[in-house]
């Protein structure tokens, strides 16, 4: 399920970065900059299993829409 997983994460938002990088700041993740800076790419590829699941997560809780107040 990882590679899956992984897989979906990175076209998300490796078109948004903002996105990618607010992620990483919710989550409290160092974003290891290596040669170019992207939080997409780290965050699709450099996290921990446990961290990717609270990637998808996040991902999820940030783009769902309001709630139906009634």
């Amino acid at each position: 399920m990882e590679i899956p997983l992984r897989q979906w994460v990175m076209p998300l938002l490796q078109n948004d970065e903002v996105n990618a990088q607010r992620i990483a700041l919710h989550l409290k993740l160092r974003v290891d900059a290596g040669r170019v800076y992207s939080p997409a790419k780290f965050l699709a590829a450099c996290t921990t299993k446990e961290q990717l699941l609270d990637v998808a997560s996040t991902m999820l809780a940030f783009n769902a829409p309001p709630r139906c107040r009634r």
